[in-house]
């Protein structure tokens, strides 16, 4: 048979398969696992490995993707690339994928051209590209779900999986952040396997009916064994990951917003700064003559937000009206921590609950330390 009707033959077979098999698919960016995976499995029918090389460095150059990795990827093996190549075909043919699915494409192509020295045609200076941490953990995590993916796809090519999970997390450094990121990905292939297995869903049986039963088992017990891992390395991350120390502000900072009398007649007010970690704080409102007390509720004391005093006893802390503020203030300033027990229970006007507030007629009489 010459090479000309053996084409024609091929091309025979193709169309009338089609018939049946449908011709090529088409996908969108809300195109869900199943109808992806429906869109594989019709180019692994239609098309070879060498067919999914093509389709990849024609489309990395029609988007003008890096050269470099272009020129890399000739030396690749076409097995390592069915599914990028499918990708790569759908977006040649002007279908919209989702943009994870894109996210993973370009991650097979940098895990597979990582190791591949090439010596640059070009001197040129290499521009500098600040990353963020968030780009260099995103980048990290797509390069080792490309070697998850890479793994895979040798099992479905020999049928046989030897790998150990908890060794590899452990040669690459697997931190929490990149281990939730592995879980978001495979989890939705591991539920829709685990769907197909139990066959009552019509679609996602469709969709991996080429697959036999006992190969769906291994590769669902295989992405299992990653989840849990991956959810262990996380859960750990997490448990020893020590609590972000308060920063404390300065006593400065604390009370710079403060709203208080400096001074009335012949009082005047404490440095506001000796209110931060008091334990107790005496205050007089020169415009209603109410004498206050505030008795601090823990051992760091009272403090201070905007022009509140915080951190105090609501209960112990109480305010009577002086009748005679000249007689009680003064033996006030300079009495010991017993005559302070005393003062307000000698008062006998009306009581009343702090409330905390200091405003322009409030004049700090004193911090007990």
């Amino acid at each position: 048979m010459t090479e000309e009707k053996k084409v024609e033959t091929v091309k025979r077979s193709k169309f009338a398969d089609e018939k049946y098999l449908g011709s090529e698919p088409r996908v969108t960016e809300d195109s869900t696992q199943t109808e992806l995976t429906t869109a594989y499995n019709w180019f692994n029918y239609f098309y070879t490995s060498e067919d999914a090389k093509s389709f990849t460095i024609s489309y990395l150059k029609y988007i003008k993707y890096d050269r470099e990795t272009i020129r890399k990827l000739a030396s690749v093996k076409a097995i390592d690339l069915h599914n990028v190549g499918w990708n790569c075909r759908l977006l040649h043919s002007g279908n919209n994928l989702p943009e994870a699915v894109w996210f993973q494409v370009e991650a097979k192509i940098r895990n597979l051209t990582k190791d591949i020295v090439e010596t640059p045609e070009d001197e040129e200076e290499p521009s500098i590209k600040v990353v963020s941490i968030q780009d260099r953990i995103n980048s990290k995590a797509s390069d080792l779900i490309g070697e998850l993916e890479e793994t895979l796809d040798i099992f479905f090519q020999e049928g046989v999986i030897q790998f150990d999970i908890k060794k590899w997390s452990l040669e690459k450094g697997i931190k929490p952040q990149i281990a939730k990121r592995i879980v978001e990905h495979f989890r939705p292939q591991y539920e829709e396997i685990c769907e197909a297995q139990e066959g009552n869903d019509p679609d996602l049986v469709e969709a991996y009916k080429r697959w036999r039963k006992p190969i769906l088992k291994i590769m669902a017990l295989f992405l299992k064994k990653i989840i849990d891992h991956m959810i262990e390395v996380d859960a750990a991350g997490q448990a020893i990951r020590k609590p972000r120390k308060k920063k404390v502000k300065p006593a400065s900072v604390l009370v710079s917003k403060m709203n208080y009398c400096a001074s009335s007649d012949t009082l005047k007010s404490i440095d506001p700064k000796e209110i931060i970690g008091a334990s107790q704080l005496w205050v007089f409102n020169v415009k209603t003559r109410n004498l206050s007390v505030y008795h601090a509720v823990g051992h760091s004391g009272l403090s201070v937000r905007g022009t509140t005093i915080t951190g105090f006893d609501t209960d112990a802390s109480i305010t009577k009206k002086l009748r005679k503020p000249e007689v009680v203030i003064k033996p006030l300033l300079e009495a010991g921590k017993i005559y302070l027990r005393k003062v307000m229970e000698n008062i006998k006007t009306t009581e009343a609950k702090a409330t905390g507030r200091i405003n322009a007629d409030t004049i700090l009489l004193r911090a007990v330390k």
